[in-house]
């Protein structure tokens, strides 16, 4: 969110509602929320907030008070088509030769690399229709990663491979950056 001039407003810092919104959001008044992405337009920096029960609102930064240090944006750099799986297929596992011990919200970065093997896999055998310009080299998405292990039960699980099992995948407006290996943190523009 970089271009909107809100990055301290990213996607998974928790808010609060002051109580100084406009009478037309008062319902709103210090309910907690979860900044969600937002496509920008041109001329309007507005943030959406989710909340517990599901329902959602856009806001003025100064409507809103953080209520969580700005923690680390962690990413792992993934080959397309398979970043495009996790966030369109509900790929909700990524195979690995290697485990981790992180856990939480972890950005999908799409590598300048591009697996034409695992493309005509997805066509054959799961029928996708893969867009032919897929965004390469840069942040397209965001998952949780809630477990790593060797048995997860899963369509996606490949034998003999640590199972990253990824849930709530979401699609984010295209942030080009260079990828890197391993997990790694997102540096933030100043």
């Amino acid at each position: 969110m970089k271009h909107l001039g809100l990055s301290k407003w990213r996607c998974g810092v928790q808010v609060k509602v002051k109580d100084s919104v406009p009478s037309q959001w008062a319902e709103f008044i210090n309910k907690k929320g979860v900044v969600e992405p937002v496509t920008p337009r041109a001329g309007v920096s507005m943030i959406k907030v989710r909340f517990s029960d599901g329902d959602f609102n856009y806001f003025k930064s100064s409507d809103l008070e953080l209520l969580t240090v700005q923690k680390p944006r962690i990413a792992l750099t993934i080959k397309q088509p398979w970043a495009w799986a996790i966030t369109q297929l509900n790929k909700n596992v990524e195979n690995r030769n290697w485990a981790t011990d992180y856990r939480g919200l972890l950005y999908v970065h799409a590598g300048k690399a591009y697996d034409k093997v695992g493309h005509q896999w997805l066509a054959e055998a799961i029928g996708a229709t893969i867009p032919t310009d897929l965004p390469c080299g840069g942040i397209v998405g965001a998952v949780e990663l809630v477990d790593c292990r060797r048995d997860a039960e899963s369509d996606w699980a490949m034998p003999d491979q640590w199972h990253w099992c990824l849930e709530g995948a979401r699609s984010l407006p295209f942030e080009a950056m260079p990828g890197r290996l391993k997990l790694w943190q997102v540096k933030e523009a100043s």
